[in-house]
């Protein structure tokens, strides 16, 4: 009966959203008076995608209770492959901005479709009513634990994408474009750090539960080591070729400054990545109130920066302010767990790391190019493979990555 609750909770969200976009339409609409009809035309599109995205978002982390990633992780990515396909025909004037709106949608809907599928192939499609395990204990736990959650949602959303709406409204929509360009590049990075946490929390829950923090510790090092491991294989190889990048682009010379956000950007994702599953570890556990502590002083940090910063600096101020309110909110989970718990994500392979990363975006850096943005891109980043890779194999760096590396090998004799 889990899922039809948690369908119920959806559709009533659905149904207030809808409520409150019929009735305070026109104020919403005066909000932006004297813009073109383009910021305004498509808020009835947006009301259905928020739909959608709820209804999507929520099954994928209920399909994570059963340790299924997979299927999930390549549905979410999905508009990653989409998303260019309609630009490309919107800028050879195939589709107009409706056509590339209307294709986001069918995207996500598309997306929800097969995930429900896949949940009904698991075998885990229950939608039928079951009241019978929501006692009055329970009933309690959740509503407290649900309080909690969608507070420190709305304080992520604070902390996360309060710099595009400051850029926006004290520069303006231009410079929030080019911010925005440099930022997707920068969070590339943390495309890792979504499935490994949707395949630990599970775990970390079970551990806690059993009060096994041995397990926790193994995991929440592991997991360190592994994120760090791809975020910075990705963060150099993004820092060394994202001028080239920059030079694909048409109006390249918007992109001023393009280079130190997406540094920014990508460094504060490294922090994050580094910092490993701290906020599973202290969210699932029963201090998961301290988590709303520091996303609330994080939040507080990165508006506070970002009002002073981004009028001296610009979109690099915006960048700024990012790094370092992210920073202090690890920084801050960090010590909680290493307060609580004893334990921290760091090691001797940690130090490693960053050494092989500064050796590999020396080299790749420093490289005599060709002066081609495709071929120096193509180049540098082969560079960045060949020592990267042998480097933390020699090293034996993490061991699950070792194994990959072994089997792929043998695969390759074969």
């Amino acid at each position: 009966g889990y899922l039809f609750y948690l369908s119920s909770w959806l559709a009533l969200g659905a149904v207030v959203l809808i409520l409150i976009w019929l009735v305070f339409k026109e104020e919403i609409i005066g909000l932006y008076e004297g813009r073109p009809e383009v910021y305004f035309r498509f808020f009835p599109h947006i009301v259905a995608l928020s739909i959608i995205l709820a209804f999507f978002r929520v099954y994928t982390f209920f399909t994570s209770n059963f340790k299924r990633i997979v299927v999930p992780a390549i549905l979410s990515n999905l508009i990653k492959f989409v998303l260019p396909v309609l630009v490309l025909l919107y800028l050879s004037n195939k589709i107009n901005v409706a056509g590339v709106v209307n294709g986001l949608i069918i995207n996500y809907l598309l997306a929800f479709v097969l995930l429900v599928g896949y949940i009904y192939w698991l075998g885990e499609l229950k939608l039928k009513p079951d009241f019978s395990w929501f006692t009055k204990r329970r009933r309690k736990e959740i509503s407290v634990y649900a309080t909690f959650g969608m507070a420190s949602v709305l304080g992520t959303v604070l902390a996360f994408r309060i710099d595009a709406i400051m850029i926006s409204y004290l520069i303006d929509f231009k410079s929030n474009g080019a911010y925005a360009i440099a930022a997707f590049i920068g969070n590339v990075i943390a495309i890792p750090t979504t499935a490994i946490v949707q395949i630990t929390s599970p775990i970390v829950v079970e551990a806690i539960k059993k009060n096994d923090l041995a397990h926790v510790s193994f995991m929440y090092k592991q997991s360190s080591v592994n994120l760090l491991l791809s975020g910075l294989f990705l963060f150099v190889c993004i820092l060394v070729s994202v001028e080239d990048l920059f030079r694909l682009m048409p109006k390249n010379e918007e992109m001023t400054g393009g280079f130190i956000v997406v540094a920014l950007i990508a460094g504060s994702k490294i922090m994050d990545m580094a910092s490993s599953i701290n906020s599973p570890i202290i969210g699932y556990s029963k201090y998961f109130r301290y988590v709303l502590v520091a996303i609330f002083i994080m939040a507080a940090i990165n508006i506070a920066a970002n009002y002073l910063l981004i009028p001296k600096f610009g979109i690099i101020g915006a960048a700024m302010a990012t790094f370092g309110s992210i920073t202090i909110f690890n920084l801050i989970k960090c010590l909680f767990i290493y307060w609580k718990f004893d334990m921290q994500p760091f090691s001797k392979k940690t130090i490693y790391l960053l050494l092989i990363a500064a050796v590999s975006f020396l080299v790749a850096y420093f490289m005599p190019v060709t002066g081609k943005a495709v071929i120096d891109i193509i180049l540098r980043s082969v560079t960045i493979a060949i020592i990267y890779i042998p480097a933390i194999y020699y090293f034996n760096i993490s061991e699950d990555v070792n194994e990959i590396i072994i089997n792929v090998f043998k695969k390759l004799k074969r």
